[in-house]
């Protein structure tokens, strides 16, 4: 069983750490900033391979990054997705990874080997271990949108990335995500996968405040487990700007 603990604090720090990453660089985009939030969101995730692993089976990483801005200037945009990543993540010329259903997952061996294009190794199964959906858009019809997609895959673990609320807004958007929950005829309290719920700063005002980054607005949520109808409880401890001694 994954330690949802340790993936969240994992996956919270480099979401800092990408933010960072790019504050560093004093890249100015010309257009939009989605492409790098998307970015910030998917290296974070990646980063949880480890956690997710179950015995020798390799992990494979599936998402799609887009397209980069056609006004940017390539070199510079390489440098800093380069920069949040930390290490080189695909040929230069490539835009886009493998998405598969949702937007980013975790797989027991790829969809190659699932196809027949590769041979499968003789014990090798594929299996999805972890899937995440990510939401920036404001409007919570959006996020729940992307939420459902999530409900009908198997994996082990499930997360849904979005932009933090406050107040009414927070409690409506959480309250809707255990409705939707209550009236799945998928969710089975003794056996329903560990879902995580991170609601994460926006980034203009992340980027404003990479130095003092604990005033800003953040929660996580977690499904009790066994809970039936479904409640969400807050987790604001899993929240890590550092790593906990003797955790990567």
């Amino acid at each position: 069983m994954a330690d949802l603990a340790r993936i969240c604090r994992r996956l919270t720090r480099y979401l800092h750490h990408g933010v960072c990453a790019v504050h560093g660089s004093n890249y100015k985009p010309k257009s939009s900033t989605e492409w790098i939030e998307k970015l910030i969101v998917f290296y974070a995730l990646e980063r949880c391979r480890d956690l997710v692993q179950e015995g020798d089976a390799p992990v494979w990483c599936h998402f799609t990054v887009g397209a980069m801005p056609a006004d940017e200037a390539k070199a510079q945009v390489r440098e800093v997705a380069e920069r949040i990543r930390g290490f080189n993540m695909k040929d230069p010329e490539a835009t886009t990874l493998s998405e598969y259903i949702v937007d980013f997952s975790f797989s027991t061996y790829n969809l190659k080997h699932l196809v027949g294009v590769e041979p499968m190794p003789p014990a090798g199964k594929f299996r999805l271990l972890l899937t995440a959906e990510s939401e920036m858009d404001p409007r919570q019809q959006l996020v729940l949108d992307d939420f459902v997609k999530l409900l009908d895959i198997k994996s082990p673990v499930k997360i849904m990335i979005f932009q933090a609320r406050d107040g009414d807004a927070r409690e409506k958007l959480i309250r809707a995500f255990q409705d939707i929950l209550g009236r799945h005829g998928r969710y089975d309290p003794e056996n329903e996968p560990d879902w995580l719920f991170v609601g994460i700063p926006r980034y203009a005002d992340w980027l404003g405040h990479v130095h003092d980054p604990t005033v800003l607005n953040r929660h996580v949520h977690v499904v009790v487990p066994g809970s039936n109808p479904a409640i969400l409880q807050e987790r604001p401890a899993w929240w890590a700007w550092q790593p906990l001694p003797g955790e990567e």
